[in-house]
């Protein structure tokens, strides 16, 4: 299940963002990590085949990354920004998601896979609800089962923590773990929370400045100085409980790299 990133190149308005980001991870769950601007979206947008890039994407040898690649199907991409909130029903949204397999309308079999979705996520409560009526932890569940219906093979999720709490967070982060193990798919979460990346992720690939900084283990990526050089904050690392890093921040550092 190796997925391989290999010289990816794009920009916007005639500016560079990612300068030849190169990495290949046979993990099953992957935190991309950065500060603001570090290129992440755009990373998860190129290896979607949302966004025209340079270089190449290929995932358990087969390659993907482009609108036109005969492998689109193997890949899911759950976006930064909600789903509008149109009047359409959960279920009808999460349909949605079949688009490309429906003819002239929704089968049998689309519908079983929409309701499996739904049951899997324990959405049947709102199946029946109008988007517009959802908190912001139900559209998170949605949009991952829009991002499911598809059957995917590699799930890409930019910022999936965004507007929920603690707990939503936690809940959200059980599900793609359990989902990856039950479906066998792999997971490419895009985090802010280092603490929760730490948790979640197999392996976690740091950006910084549209480039690859350090790629590994969370316990080899996660230290002081990977903190001073691509955050510019001064912080303690620890091992929790579990033995996971935990980082401690206490100050920022200035240009000159002075607290």
């Amino acid at each position: 299940m190796t997925l391989k990133v290999e010289g990816i190149t794009c920009g916007y308005g005639g500016k560079e963002v990612l300068h030849g980001v190169t990495f290949s991870s046979d993990a099953k769950l992957i935190a991309v990590v950065g500060p603001n601007a570090a290129g992440k979206s755009s990373l998860i947008k190129c290896i979607a085949g949302q966004m025209h890039h340079g270089g190449h994407v290929s995932f358990k040898g087969t390659e993907i990354g482009r609108q036109e690649a005969v492998s689109a199907d193997m890949v899911g991409y759950m976006p930064q920004q909600h789903m509008n909130p149109v009047s359409m029903t959960v279920y009808e949204a999460i349909l949605l998601g079949r688009l490309n397999h429906i003819r002239w309308s929704p089968s049998q079999h689309d519908r079983r896979i929409v309701d499996h979705a739904i049951h899997e996520l324990s959405l049947d409560p709102i199946a029946d609800k109008r988007i517009n009526e959802l908190s912001g932890g139900q559209m998170q569940m949605v949009s991952i089962a829009q991002a499911l219906v598809k059957e995917p093979e590699l799930l890409l999720m930019d910022e999936p923590t965004n507007n929920l709490d603690l707990q939503k967070q936690l809940e959200m982060f059980e599900v793609v773990r359990i989902l990856s193990e039950q479906r066998g798919l792999v997971a490419m979460m895009i985090l802010h929370d280092l603490n929760m990346a730490s948790r979640f992720a197999d392996e976690i690939v740091v950006l910084s400045g549209g480039e690859v900084y350090a790629q590994g283990k969370p316990g080899e990526i996660t230290t002081q100085k990977m903190l001073r050089d691509v955050y510019h904050v001064e912080a303690d690392v620890v091992e929790d409980r579990d033995g996971l890093p935990h980082v401690i921040a206490y100050g920022s550092l200035d240009e000159g790299g002075r607290t």
